[in-house]
């Protein structure tokens, strides 16, 4: 699975991925976008309202609560799949993929492969049937704006590029013929006529009939509102029409198939545009429609009551003794069937007579018969109690609210949570989606489209092993620490697979493929921060008043150690190949692998051996360490063919897997030149180098990278890394524990002179030896040095009294548990500074 590939600010703190995950703040490294207008709810009421309703558009059959909630507010459930197609769209299209090898399942996601219509086609038709035959106003305008040609329009391109799609995989047409299609489909991909008429408010301008919503708004005029504004903003009276409208309820579903197919058209004839920059404007002006169009709806599509104090103080707001019930004349409170506060949010153009009219009369029949029935339909509760203190009023029979601050409070609380549900289910968000899917698609890419690079698949080949003496650093108050231990040299081979864009694109860009190296020690220490740590990619703001992000690509000056070229060019059609050595500095560092006395080196080796003999690679009656015949094995070298297999790893069939992590500790780093044999071949899309070490080097990461230039100038790296390991040298773990004890012996102490030095000393300048101790430093060998070093300076009779002249060198264990056999005549001393 794919990260999300970027994440879009509603507002209020709330944010929502490319995948429908709602999240509490932006994902680093990925574009942020922020629509025109924020929501103006509580964070808390969105969130809730948001999440429920994307994890519906994921699975909505699963989460029958949003279901049922979804047919409360009177909204089709063809519309709820619409929604829930559009999302698994958005979340496929966004992530930037290596697009000739995945664009053909994409194209299938999008229904492109699939014999008739796809099933968002479906259902925007049956939407779209369904309104035009029982919406008179949507009738007249969809004659009025001739939407239903511009549908027609655009299915009709979409079988085109379908039929386009299907020559390309074919690779049958001539290219004269497929390049007379392109253009032809890109033509209508500039013009876009037919998607600007989906994507623009102006198309679903319809006849507003006052009379069909006599029963709720007609009444309720005072008190309906919508939100358009950012936060802070009060809501903003919504007077009903006088005769013309936007409407909303064709706009979504055929809003979002138009979109839909601009993208599935783009990917079908050319599927890297946002490394060529094709259609870049156009997608800016859809996304600016289509967030114009989520504003429209949040301003004139959904409504909410909003109170005023004055809407429940006296004058003139008073009760009848009919709408109070007390406990024996006391404890006054509204009653429950009170229907002065009707309460809730709105669907400002379905939700009208025909939608309330059938519940309301119900409601009516059953308090006339004295029967229960539910007092909230869809948004709206018609029957909200207030949380009100009662006292009687001038008149007979009346009472008086006294706290109406309170009770406005707790309306608008109320309402403001029935508008969250009502938004997040009116398409807001799935049109925001998609208007931050255009402008993510609009800008260049963060990685590359055309390039593929495989994780490097690692072999190795032991050499004989030696026996050395490590030697930790001079640990304050003990001194040198030593042990007996086995070094074993390795042969290594690295694999690496990548995929390039095929000749036979129209597209080609021009690669150089590089070995290089990084700086890998900090503070004396190895650390590798990995290709991030040299080259990074950032977001900024095209220029001020501008919404839209362009990318940002950052180099650590001085982080690159060497380079070497082995490719430059274009995707060959005919084989090349390119033998060579790489003399490169690297920063290279010793592995010291904790050993028990139970170690067995060789497990994996057996293991190996036993997994190619059942395959028939090695004989049967060569030597298999005792083990039985049989079993199944699988080399797993990725994106490695029968013919790479033959040349590049038959010769090393013996030879066992390697791996990147040898879990000990990198010990002594240093800056050395290293020797890389390297055999590379490259023929069409298929990039294949095979890396050898030159076994007297120690451990060290040399990257393969792949850079492909973009219509701006920058470059985009692809990097994987090789890990060579060519040197593993296993210390008995007593070792590493007599290490630590010793530490832990120095810093007591030092933490005590802590404690006696704070008791006795004034108050004064910063404390020279204190301000040197970290607790990140802590055991490390570096501080002890550092921290000796100061006390001896700034308080050298203390130092002498306090910590003990240093012992001789202590040798970690007895030599018998080493992890070797007998120990060499001569064994070699090593140091061990981190």
């Amino acid at each position: 699975m794919t990260e999300p590939a970027f994440t879009i600010h509603l507002g209020s703190g709330l944010y929502l991925d490319s995948d429908g995950n709602v999240r509490q703040t932006a994902l680093p490294g990925v574009p942020t976008y922020s629509p025109p207008f924020k929501l103006p709810i509580d964070p808390a009421k969105a969130r809730d309202a948001v999440k429920g309703f994307q994890k519906a558009l994921k699975d909505f059959t699963s989460d029958p609560e949003v279901l049922a909630k979804f047919k409360e507010f009177g909204f089709d459930t063809k519309i709820l799949d619409v929604l829930s197609g559009v999302a698994k769209i958005a979340g496929m299209v966004a992530p930037v993929l290596a697009v000739v090898a995945v664009a053909f399942d994409v194209l299938k996601v999008l229904g492109v492969f699939k014999e008739g219509p796809s099933a968002l086609e479906l259902l925007v038709k049956q939407k779209f049937e369904e309104l035009e035959k029982d919406v008179d106003s949507i009738k007249i305008m969809i004659e009025t704006h001739r939407l239903g040609d511009a549908r027609g329009e655009i299915q009709k391109l979409l079988d085109f590029a379908v039929d386009f799609t299907e020559k390309v995989r074919g690779a049958q047409a001539p290219l004269q013929e497929l390049q007379s299609d392109q253009d032809r489909l890109k033509d209508a991909i500039v013009e876009n006529g037919d998607f600007n008429k989906l994507i623009s408010q102006h198309g679903y301008v319809a006849n507003f009939n006052r009379s069909e919503h006599s029963r709720v708004w007609g009444w309720m005029q005072d008190l309906i509102h919508s939100m358009p504004h950012g936060p802070g903003a009060p809501p903003q009276k919504v007077p009903m029409p006088e005769n013309l409208a936007f409407d909303h309820r064709l706009m979504v579903p055929l809003a979002c198939y138009a979109a839909e197919a601009y993208v599935t058209v783009l990917r079908a004839f050319e599927p890297e545009y946002r490394s060529t920059g094709f259609a870049r404007q156009e997608l800016r002006t859809l996304s600016s429609a289509l967030d114009d169009l989520a504003q429209k709806l949040r301003t004139d599509g959904v409504g909410r009551t909003y109170y005023r104090r004055e809407h429940f103080a006296f004058p003139p707001i008073y009760l009848a003794d009919a709408d109070v019930v007390s406990l024996f004349g006391q404890f006054p409170r509204v009653s429950k069937s009170c229907s002065r506060f009707p309460v809730g949010a709105l669907d400002l153009r379905a939700h009208d007579n025909s939608f309330f009219g059938p519940f309301l009369d119900s409601l009516f029949v059953a308090d006339v018969r004295n029967q229960p029935h539910p007092t909230k339909h869809g948004g709206m509760e018609f029957r909200w109690v207030p949380p009100a203190n009662l006292v009687e009023g001038p008149f007979d029979g009346t009472w008086v609210i006294t706290n109406p601050d309170e009770c406005a409070e707790a309306a608008n609380a109320a309402s403001e949570q029935d508008f969250a549900d009502l938004l997040s289910m009116s398409g807001y968000t799935e049109l925001v989606r998609l208007a931050a899917l255009f402008r993510n698609e609009a800008m260049e890419p963060s990685v590359s489209q055309t390039v593929h690079v495989w994780p490097a698949a690692l072999m190795r080949q032991a050499e004989p092993e030696v026996t050395v003496t490590v030697e930790s650093r001079d640990i304050p108050m003990t001194g040198i620490i030593t042990a007996q231990a086995t070094r074993e040299p390795q042969q290594c081979l690295g694999l690496v697979h990548a995929r390039t864009q095929p000749p036979s694109r129209l597209y080609q860009p021009s690669y150089k493929v590089k070995l290089r190296t990084l700086r890998a020690i900090h503070a004396n220490r190895w650390d590798d921060r990995g290709y991030g740590s040299y080259r990074w990619v950032e977001f900024e703001d095209e220029s001020s008043g501008n919404d839209f992000l362009k990318t940002v690509f950052r180099t650590s000056p001085g982080a690159e150690l060497a380079e070497t070229l082995i490719f430059e060019g274009k995707s060959p059609e005919a084989l090349l190949r390119k033998p060579g050595v790489a003399r490169m500095k690297a920063h290279t560092f010793d592995w010291w692998i904790p050993v028990k006395p139970a170690f067995g080196v060789w497990d994996d080796r057996v293991k190996v051996k036993a997994e190619l003999s059942a395959l028939g690679w090695l004989d049967s009656d060569a030597d298999d360490g005792g083990l039985p015949p049989g079993g199944q094995a699988v080399m797993n070298i990725t994106g490695f063919q029968a013919s790479d297999l033959f040349d590049e790893v038959t010769p090393h069939l013996a030879w066992d897997p390697g791996k990147a992590d040898w879990g000990g500790e990198r010990r002594e780093p240093k800056e050395e030149v290293v020797e890389i044999a390297y055999t590379a071949s490259w023929e069409e899309e298929g990039l294949r180098i095979s890396l050898r070490n030159r076994s007297s080097d120690r451990n060290y990461v040399v990257y393969v990278v792949v850079e492909e230039p973009l219509l701006s100038g920058a470059i985009i790296h692809t990097a994987t890394p090789v890990h060579v390991n060519g040197q593993l040298t296993h210390v008995p773990q007593s070792f590493f524990d007599r290490e630590r004890e010793a530490l832990e012996k120095f810093f007591g102490r030092v933490a005590d002179y802590n404690d006696r030095f704070s008791e006795s000393e004034a108050p004064g300048p910063v404390n020279p030896i204190l301000s040197a101790l970290r607790p990140a430093n802590v055991l490390h060998r570096d501080a002890a040095v550092r921290v000796v070093a100061l006390m001896e300076e700034h308080q050298p009779e203390l130092a002498r009294r306090w910590l003990p002249e240093e012992g001789p060198a202590v040798p970690a264990s007895d030599p018998s548990a080493s992890p070797s056999a007998p120990a060499a005549s001569s064994p070699t001393a090593v140091s061990g500074s981190r």
